[in-house]
């Protein structure tokens, strides 16, 4: 049973060792187990300053589904992250946790460009 591995998941996650909290957070989101214990500990991986957990941390929230609501503001705002995958990671987040919430922002908002373009179209 994966509940039991929750609770060190949730404090590898927070760990300051980069491998170690992508590792925990990427299990976390796979369980999928005890949202309320799990989401916001996801949420708040979204504001970390290496840009690879924040992108875990987006598709992990997007494993959740619909009980990660509480990440759509967090979300939103990756929405206009520095690092194109971030942003990407925050897109399919918000389709499988809120498809209208991302309709509603996609036909609404402004968000930065893709700061990569494809080379050959």
């Amino acid at each position: 049973n994966g509940r039991t591995a929750v609770p060190a998941l949730l404090k590898c996650a927070r760990s300051k060792n980069p491998v170690l909290a992508k590792a925990a957070t990427a299990a976390l989101g796979n369980l999928a187990l005890e949202p309320e214990l799990v989401v916001p500990v996801l949420t708040s991986g979204l504001t970390n300053n290496d840009y690879t957990i924040c992108m875990v941390s987006a598709r992990a929230l997007s494993k959740f589904g619909p009980v990660a609501a509480a990440a759509l503001p967090a979300l939103v705002r990756e929405l206009d992250n520095d690092d194109a995958s971030v942003r990407k990671a925050a897109e399919e987040a918000l389709g499988r946790i809120a498809p209208a919430e991302l309709k509603w922002d996609k036909e609404n908002r402004v968000h930065k460009a893709p700061t990569v373009t494809r080379q050959f179209e």
